[in-house]
């Protein structure tokens, strides 16, 4: 049993790395983008809690966020 509790604890000390990380990342991203961006992506957010956010296609946002990268370099 106490083998259990311990990979439960290794899995929670994962998880918790994980989470620093990606905050860690988020406030890179975020900290890069202009207001009107920031505000496009708060009325985004909310479109989507209330239900009325359309679907995008991942492989469209990913082709959008290369080209956007890719102006930036």
């Amino acid at each position: 049993m106490s083998e259990v509790i311990e990979i439960l604890k290794r899995i929670e000390n994962k998880l918790d790395e994980m989470d620093k990380r990606l905050r860690r990342i988020e406030e890179e991203f975020f900290d890069e983008l202009s207001e009107d961006e920031l505000r496009e992506l708060e009325e985004d957010l909310k479109a989507y809690r209330e239900g009325k956010l359309e679907m995008i296609d991942l492989e469209e946002i990913e082709r959008e966020l290369q080209s956007q990268v890719e102006s930036k370099s």
